[in-house]
């Protein structure tokens, strides 16, 4: 019987585990952690943000994009909400897609994905922190650097993970031994971070959460641009707004953010100018119409003009100015988180090394690769899940369905 190898028992080796288990497989989980799915645990701060029903190969960065095609093909968005129905796993889909189970409860799900490991007999090998990888014959050695005895088997799948959340086990310390192995390892940085930024430039709006359009740049060359939540906090800019871009912060000098707290409501904002514009109505009590008060008052400062200027003493150079600031207010980016503050990290394991249809490696015969240990990245909102899940599952089924070399 073929003995397969799973190093991470987060969402990819979970499924990748059940996946080849079904098709006959003998299966051995590892992982450093002494419990099953220990990162799933803090995802969608603790309501388990599955998926999202936009979750399509144009959503991800990913190069090149057709293993991200492929995978996607084999295990979609809607094979993933059926698998877990037919797990036990009811869902729940929001307005902008993100799906999380009805119980908001990753606990919850956690627990059931560890019910049926159980159910199926799987071997799990908690506390084993995989630290060598040596190429046999026909199989491979796996060295553990928690003191535990050498495990042999026949096919490996590796789903670490990456460096993000070091504190739950992904230090990324197995890139090491896979670039040992022949595999080109794309640098790692945070992904899905907070952006630091100069502490005293948004000291006067820290606590305010707000949609805006988010343009990242450097010099005059856009980098990248998204649109969601964001939250001011001391020396940052955390939420999904900003999160979706930080990827590319590390990769350039001096990035800056254009901030356009008015997305979509422009026409509205012009519409209320002309209709009070020979009344005594505060302006800021016209920007409340649609920017919550703090940054009201911060535009209003950064413009140069009176809090409590009327609507009839100001001219269309000051109505300019405005508007300005609160469709392209400027920020220095000094750089992102640290990994222990991301929720993913980009980089890993170059594609061009991998077979698109089955995540083999082209180096390694045999070895097989899921989850975030790819470089691969979606957006937040449980495109990044969706992946695990997606690459896991088709992993596991190649690497069970090729049988013993």
């Amino acid at each position: 019987m073929l003995k397969l190898g799973i190093i991470g028992a987060g969402p990819a080796g979970i499924i990748a585990s059940l996946e080849a288990k079904k098709l006959g497989a003998d299966v051995l989980l590892f992982d450093s952690n002494e419990v099953v799915g220990r990162k799933l645990l803090v995802t969608g701060s603790g309501r388990c943000n599955l998926t999202n029903t936009r979750a399509v190969s144009e959503k991800y960065h990913a190069s090149p994009i057709s293993v991200v095609e492929s995978v996607l093909s084999q295990f979609s968005h809607d094979d993933l909400i059926h698998y877990l129905h037919e797990m036990g796993i009811l869902t729940h889909a929001t307005s902008d897609g993100w799906v999380y189970p009805l119980s908001y409860s990753a606990a919850n799900v956690a627990n059931i994905f560890n019910a049926h490991l159980n159910d199926r007999g799987i071997e799990r090998y908690l506390s084993h922190k995989a630290q060598h990888i040596l190429p046999q014959k026909q199989g491979f050695l796996i060295q553990f650097s928690t003191g535990q005895p050498t495990v042999f088997v026949h096919k490996l799948l590796i789903a670490s993970g990456g460096k993000a959340y070091p504190s739950l086990g992904s230090d990324g310390s197995m890139f090491t031994a896979l670039r040992g192995l022949g595999h080109e390892i794309i640098p790692v940085q945070p992904a899905l971070a907070p952006l630091v930024v100069p502490e005293k430039a948004v000291k006067s709006i820290q606590g305010v959460r707000t949609d805006a359009g988010i343009r990242l740049f450097e010099n005059a060359k856009l980098l990248g641009e998204s649109f969601g939540n964001i939250i001011f906090t001391k020396g940052g800019i955390n939420g999904p707004g900003v999160m979706d871009i930080s990827y590319l912060v590390s990769q350039y000098q001096k990035p800056c953010l254009k901030i356009n707290f008015i997305s979509g409501h422009e026409p509205a904002l012009k519409e209320i100018f002309q209709r009070f514009a020979k009344s005594s109505m505060p302006l800021q009590s016209s920007l409340g119409a649609v920017v919550p008060t703090k940054i009201a008052a911060f535009a209003l400062k950064s413009s140069g003009l009176r809090t409590d200027v009327a609507m009839s003493d100001l001219c269309h150079k000051d109505l300019g100015r405005i508007m300005e600031c609160l469709s392209a207010f400027t920020l220095e980016v000094k750089g992102v988180r640290g990994f222990e503050y991301c929720q993913l990290s980009t980089g890993g394991i170059a594609l061009n090394d991998i077979d698109p249809r089955s995540l083999e490696s082209r180096v390694q015969p045999d070895l097989y690769f899921a989850g975030e240990i790819l470089d691969v990245i979606g957006p937040c909102g449980g495109f990044n899940l969706q992946w695990a899940f997606s690459s896991g599952a088709v992993a596991g089924r190649w690497a069970a369905q090729s049988g013993i070399a």
